[in-house]
């Protein structure tokens, strides 16, 4: 399906963004980002621009990031890259407006199981994010919005990335 495997080398694991738009020093250019997704076929455009902007947001391209959903505004897959976009701009009912407009998104199901096993001792920020053992988008971007240094919460931030360019890539 990927001409170039190099894409989940992307996401460095031991060098996760921040919750905020802090930026780090040793990110990707984002003439190697599009290089990499420009090698990307079996994909709508509209596919490749929302992994190239998720690869964006990833290396701190806020701007890039924030550019690439804008041609598919409406659809699912673009509104939560968008509320992601948001998110990490600390805009957080921006945020949430953007949740809302893409709905139940495929990814919460998947996200849910994932990252219960990191809330396995915080209760309390399980009780926020996995209300009932689902997802909650909303709650994860008011527990964020209260502590935007949580190192727990920037591991998780950094598993919705992943498990979003999963579902993406298919």
């Amino acid at each position: 399906m990927l001409k170039s495997s190099k894409i989940p080398e992307h996401f460095d694991a031991e060098n996760t963004p921040a919750l905020t738009l802090k930026k780090r020093s040793d990110t990707k250019s984002v003439s190697d980002l599009q290089k990499a997704v420009s090698g990307m076929t079996g994909f709508s455009d509209e596919r490749r621009m929302v992994i190239l902007g998720l690869l964006f947001l990833w290396h701190d391209h806020w701007t890039e990031a924030h550019k690439a959903t804008d041609d598919y505004e409406g659809t699912p897959d673009s509104d939560l890259l968008h509320a992601m976009v948001h998110r990490r701009e600390g805009d957080y009912g921006n945020s949430e407006y953007w949740l809302r407009s893409a709905g139940n998104h495929p990814l919460f199901e998947i996200l849910g199981s994932r990252v219960e096993p990191l809330l396995l001792d915080d209760e309390n920020l399980r009780r926020k994010i996995l209300p009932n053992g689902k997802w909650d988008a909303k709650g994860f971007v008011r527990a964020i919005k209260e502590q935007p240094n949580h190192s727990l919460l920037k591991e998780i931030q950094a598993e919705e990335f992943r498990c979003f360019y999963e579902y993406l890539v298919g």
